[in-house]
């Protein structure tokens, strides 16, 4: 419905709908006694705006939606862990004991071990837990042996989310492990409060002195989405680090 005939039928509806309650609206009268066809047509008139209506609103909606929302995606590397849970939680919740106790979002990695989570821009930094489920049916592959090694519930790798106010991708690894774990030595209790400007200096930090100590020259690798170790045709950059039982 065009945007002409949808205001020429709530101009029809306005005016009926005023002239059966009692309350009729200046106008109305000379345009329905110059268009006497339209009162016959007030049933179809009603049908027709409330359609138009709901047109809008739903449209208002969907883009309030998309708009508010930013994506946190990213792929969990042992080998890649599959049927894993992941947790998007606050740098707070982390910061009393360890855990996140309390998560923003949840998801679980697919088959490729990928993650993707929807989530409202939030004002503090964030952490990215991922580990196996209770039940054990989170594995990864040993590529060694072609076997499936189950990843325990206690099995953590952990990613932080400096800037959670866009969208990012964020691979959970060892060594995203081993940043994190630097940052959160570094804070101890400013771990709870710290701010996303200075989350961001101690993350970028982190990520330099962990690729240092395992002598990789370029830290930005340790940002990047790793090779899947399936796959025998992937060139293997240096966060697709595998893991051996």
């Amino acid at each position: 419905m065009s945007g002409r005939h949808f205001w020429k039928n709530y101009f029809v509806v306005t005016c009926c709908t005023a002239s059966l309650i009692g309350a009729p609206i200046a106008g109305c009268s000379k345009w329905q006694a110059n268009h006497p066809q339209q009162k016959s047509s007030y049933s179809a008139a009603i049908i027709e705006v409330i359609s138009g209506l709901v047109g809008m609103f739903l449209v208002s909606s969907c883009g309030k939606s998309d708009a508010t929302n930013v994506s946190i995606s990213g792929v969990a590397q042992m080998g890649r862990m599959v049927e894993a849970e992941v947790k998007y939680c606050l740098a707070s919740d982390m910061a009393d004991n360890g855990t996140c106790d309390a998560p923003v979002a949840t998801g679980t990695t697919d088959s490729t071990g990928a993650y993707a989570l929807s989530v409202a821009p939030q004002t503090e930094p964030m952490v990215v837990e991922v580990s196996g489920k209770p039940d054990g049916s989170t594995y990864y592959m040993d590529e060694a042996k072609g076997t499936k090694v189950t990843v325990g519930d206690a099995e953590t790798l952990e990613v932080v989310v400096a800037d959670p106010t866009v969208a990012g991708e964020y691979p959970a690894t060892p060594f995203t492990k081993t940043a994190y774990q630097m940052v959160k030595n570094q804070l101890g209790s400013e771990l709870d409060g710290v701010s996303i400007e200075n989350m961001k200096t101690y993350a970028d930090n982190a990520l330099k002195e962990t690729a240092v100590a395992f002598g990789i020259s370029d830290y930005t690798a340790l940002k990047a989405i790793p090779a899947d170790p399936r796959d025998s045709n992937a060139t293997m950059n240096a966060g697709g680090c595998r893991v051996f039982s």
